[in-house]
């Protein structure tokens, strides 16, 4: 045993204080961070974006509406939550310079899919509040005719695992606030 810390120094009592303050250095950043992310949003699900979306699957619509007004307010959209009834299909509106976006969220269950109806009516909502772009956000994902109908229409489509792509950058620009390469900025619309 002795031939053992001879040959590696750092296994003895200084190689386990070592240890201890790497240990506890990273306990005090990931605490840090998960209480940064909860000051931040309120009553956020987790600071992991894998976890996060199995929290979203458990929200009434009404608090997927809401999680997505706080998680697209940080991704520098001016975004305003509509009444919870009589708003026409668009659920929030997004303004970022001359872009006004009307957005419906879909919380749906595990096997339910988002059909053509929501795409009807999310095109003819972005008329009534004069948007010039379109979008579903949804933690499911989209029938074949809702796609179809959704590229005509040039509504962009955004399904659980674009849903993930947000919530990772998000978690990832945590770390750096003043990281403006946005997820949004980079995707084409349709």
């Amino acid at each position: 045993m002795s031939l053992f810390f001879n040959n590696y120094p750092l296994a003895g009592i200084s190689g386990v204080i070592l240890l201890l303050i790497i240990a506890y250095t990273m306990l005090v950043t990931t605490q840090n961070i998960y209480l940064y992310i909860k000051s931040f949003f309120g009553q956020v699900p987790n600071h992991s974006y894998t976890q996060a979306i199995n929290e979203i699957d458990l929200m009434t619509g009404h608090e997927f509406e809401e999680f997505l007004h706080k998680l697209l307010n940080f991704k520098d959209f001016d975004c305003t939550l509509t009444s919870k009834s009589g708003d026409y299909g668009v659920d929030l509106i997004l303004q970022q310079g001359k872009r006004k976006i009307a957005v419906q969220a879909k919380r749906y269950g595990e096997n339910n899919k988002v059909g053509v109806s929501v795409v009807n009516e999310i095109v003819g909502g972005a008329g009534y509040w004069g948007c010039n772009e379109k979008w579903i956000i949804t933690n499911s994902y989209f029938t074949e005719p809702a796609v179809i109908c959704a590229h005509r229409n040039k509504v962009k489509l955004i399904d659980r695992e674009e849903l993930c792509l947000m919530l990772k950058e998000y978690s990832k620009s945590l770390n750096n606030r003043t990281n403006k390469a946005s997820w949004f900025s980079r995707r084409k619309s349709m």
